[in-house]
């Protein structure tokens, strides 16, 4: 595992990928061996994964349904890391295992720059999160097609552009398997089971300093009307 500072949400990840394992390598076989390191030792049984919270409420399905695709959209510091940060705790509360990849041009991943107190305060149970980092542009869709096939919940940034058949390739192993991809960006070009986009919102002040945010979420479901929700969190 790679080390990393004790302020940063990585100091609490259990990666179980080695260092010198490169999500970009020719060869396909360390990618299958994170997945299967990762793969539950028993079935999973309840198809929808339970998300707390107006969040929960406001989804189709009252939380995540294994097998599907979810996009989550919004202009950077909007509040798209909040949301995924709801989605790592409802799987990792649960005993399910994250994978975030990242992009081989992110300066960071998406969650290389949150406290790992401010992440443990969201419900991230931060040994069962792990990063496969550097993914290169034109390997992307093969890497998260593996992993999809064996970890609970995939997160990744899009690249700017994905190919219709790469993404209902991946759809289509994360259905099989019952693994949840959660997307973030607007260059999914398939239809997906739930699309969130963060608009922002005020923050709350109290005795002269920031105590909370007040943001702005419109979810949309297949077969249902888009609907926004207000969500509270602290600062």
């Amino acid at each position: 595992m790679e080390a990393a500072p004790a302020t940063r949400l990585e100091a609490g990840v259990q990666a179980g990928v080695q260092a010198g394992v490169e999500a970009g390598a020719r060869d396909r076989e360390p990618l299958q061996v994170i997945a299967n390191r990762f793969r539950p030792v028993t079935l999973a049984t309840d198809q929808v994964i339970p998300v707390l919270g107006p969040l929960g409420e406001a989804l189709p399905d009252q939380g995540l349904r294994r097998g599907t695709v979810i996009t989550i959209e919004g202009e950077p510091g909007a509040g798209s890391t909040t949301l995924t940060l709801d989605l790592i705790a409802a799987v990792t509360a649960t005993g399910g295992w994250a994978v975030v990849v990242q992009l081989e041009d992110q300066a960071r991943h998406l969650l290389g720059s949150i406290p790992a107190p401010a992440a443990v305060e969201a419900g991230v149970v931060l040994d069962r999160v792990a990063v496969v980092r550097g993914v290169s542009r034109d390997r992307w869709a093969v890497v998260v097609a593996a992993l999809v096939e064996g970890v609970g919940l995939v997160i990744t940034d899009l690249p700017p552009r994905v190919r219709p058949a790469d993404a209902r390739r991946i759809a289509a192993r994360a259905r099989d398997r019952g693994s949840i991809l959660v997307a973030r960006g607007s260059a999914w070009p398939e239809r997906v089971a739930v699309r969130l986009r963060s608009e922002g919102g005020a923050w709350r002040i109290a005795g002269g300093r920031l105590v909370g945010r007040e943001l702005s979420v419109e979810v949309e479901g297949r077969g249902a009307a888009p609907r926004r929700i207000c969500l509270g969190r602290a600062a």
